[in-house]
């Protein structure tokens, strides 16, 4: 595994002069996690068989040089192996900015979750906000129309009786889309009883709503979850609904939800319309980010 023989442009990019590389090791030039990779290729190459793979060497002034190495083992008349013929060539640039994208990458999913973990945490002050000022504000003005609706003889001021028992209708309208309000927000079930509880609670209101049958097929005996995952499968799970009712055109859903080991399958499928997604990506028109 000694260097016998190397040109020039090979000596450039590992900075050195050809005579300086040319009767060196080869694992003078990776640093410890580079050159146990090599040395496990070097496994296949002794068995006849070539490789190619990106590994990350090390130039003469200490700096990473990142190569796609082609080696290819040299067999002696014996069939026996000899040595390597190995072509390297410098993907530095292109290998940062991979690991640039894949931290980036990082970075957005981190993002993206804290942003998840806010907006969820907002829709949880709001309901709260609405069902502690809004909510009780107006079941108190109800209690006191309903007051003087009975306290207010039925042939004195008609007019004034219609108008408080419409009030009174608009009032009960207006609590009923507060609560339903609040209910989208962030369900106080889902906190108090889980996931699977608030799928079943959460479909038989939908199928109240819309008219559309919700079938729940869920794990008997299936456990709590961590909090955020609690909460993204039930978005999930909010948001298909939502599409259902807007654009599927469908008259059934149903709705499966199992456990096994460190894996949860939420599925949610439709009797609706459906579409081609060859369509979607073809079209020209962007409607939305689903």
């Amino acid at each position: 595994m000694k260097v016998t023989y190397l040109n020039r442009r090979m000596a450039e990019m590992f900075g050195y002069g050809i005579e300086e590389m040319t009767g060196r090791h080869i694992s003078e030039f990776y640093n410890q996690e580079g050159w146990e990779q090599v040395r496990q290729r070097l496994d296949f190459c002794r068995q006849g068989v070539s490789e190619q793979f990106d590994v990350c060497t090390r130039r003469k002034d200490g700096a990473e040089l990142w190569t796609l190495v082609n080696v290819t083992p040299i067999l002696n008349a014996g069939n026996e192996f000899g040595g390597l013929l190995g072509m390297s060539t410098d993907i530095t640039k292109r290998k940062r900015a991979e690991i640039m994208l894949q931290e980036h990458g990082e970075l957005l999913r981190h993002l993206s979750a804290r942003l998840a973990e806010v907006e969820e945490s907002e829709r949880k002050r709001l309901a709260a906000e609405l069902h502690d000022l809004v909510g009780q504000n107006l079941t108190a003005l109800g209690i006191n129309l309903n007051i003087m609706r009975d306290t207010l003889p039925q042939e004195t001021f008609p007019n004034v009786q219609a108008r408080l028992l419409d009030s009174v209708a608009l009032m009960d309208e207006t609590i009923v889309s507060i609560r339903n309000v609040i209910t989208d927000l962030r369900p106080s079930t889902l906190d108090d009883f889980g996931l699977a509880a608030t799928l079943y609670w959460y479909g038989e209101l939908v199928a109240k709503r819309t008219g559309i049958i919700v079938t729940m097929h869920i794990q008997e005996d299936f456990p709590r979850l961590p909090a955020h995952i609690e909460v993204t499968l039930f978005r999930i799970f909010q948001e298909a609904l939502v599409n259902v009712q807007k654009h599927a055109r469908a008259t059934e859903v149903t709705v499966t939800l199992r456990i096994k080991e460190q894996n949860v399958r939420l599925r949610i499928q439709d009797n609706g319309a459906g579409f081609d997604t060859a369509d979607i990506e073809n079209s020209q028109e962007r409607k939305g980010w689903g």
